[in-house]
This record gives structure tokens, sequence and C-alpha cells, in this order.
């Protein structure tokens, strides 16, 4: 099950790069609980980002040397089918330190990185090891661009 989950995201990622297209210097930045929209190739994907806090979720398959942290997401298929890219997920402290995602971790409450159709939601958690400052804000970052902010 791990050997998929990390061929799966490769290939995901790569799906992700080639429909980003240009994004501005500035991410759209809303507060936690708002929900954005990411417009790529006729391709529309909702994210609602919210509660991020110290997680009480017990998670498998990811060593944390910190603290465990959470955040909840919903994701919605506006427009074509989607697929949410977990690895593109950070949270972040005021001072800049990033935190990357656990992005193969399982739980119970974990979201999952399945493709949706036009019109499915999915709701889960994402989850961070946090090693130094307390996160204050999720970054959504295509590796090259900060695309979203919720703060």
């Amino acid at each position: 099950m791990r050997t998929f989950k990390i061929l799966a995201v490769p290939a995901a990622l790569g799906v992700a790069i080639a429909l980003a297209g240009p994004a501005g210097a500035d991410p759209s930045r809303a507060e936690l609980g708002a929900t954005q929209e990411l417009n790529d190739g006729g391709v529309t994907i909702a994210y609602t980002v919210e509660e991020l806090e110290a997680a009480d979720d017990t998670i498998t398959n990811a060593e944390v040397r910190g603290t465990l942290w959470e955040v909840s997401v919903e994701v919605e298929a506006v427009k074509g089918s989607v697929t949410p890219i977990i690895p593109f997920f950070n949270a972040r402290a005021a001072d800049g330190t990033n935190y990357r995602p656990l992005y193969w971790a399982v739980g119970d409450e974990a979201l999952s990185g399945a493709t949706l159709g036009q019109g499915q939601k999915a709701e889960g958690n994402i989850y961070f090891d946090v090693t130094g400052p307390a996160p204050t804000r999720v970054i959504y970052s295509d590796g090259v661009t900060d695309r979203l902010c919720w703060h």
C-alpha cells in the first residue's frame, strides 16, 4: 500500500504542475475557514481550510519528531475531475518556517488524494511535523509560487 502511494504522488504532482499555468507573485489570501478556488486548464477545484491546530488524531506510516499538527480541508470538484494535491499544502510559522505535509500519513481522519468527479466533495485532515515555531497559516504552493494562503 505504501509503495502505491509513493508512486502515485509523483504522477499527481506532474499533472498538477502541467495544469498550474502562470500565477501572480502574491497568493490569494483568506481567513481560515474560507473557501478559495483554483482555476487551471479548464478545471476548477475549491479548497476550504480551517482548524490549524495541534492534532489529537492517531496516524501511522509517518515518524513525528516534533509535535503533530493538523489542518482540516474540504475539497470540491467545481468544474471537471480534480485530484487534491496534498503535497502542495504547507503549514508556515510567522517567521517563515515551512512545514511540509506528511502526505503519506495514514489515519482515520486523513484527507484522501483520490480523484473527485465534478460536483463531488471530500474532507479530512492534512498533517504536519512541527519541529519549531507554531504555524500561523496554511500555504498552497505549486513548488514555484505560493498560490493560496489561509491565515
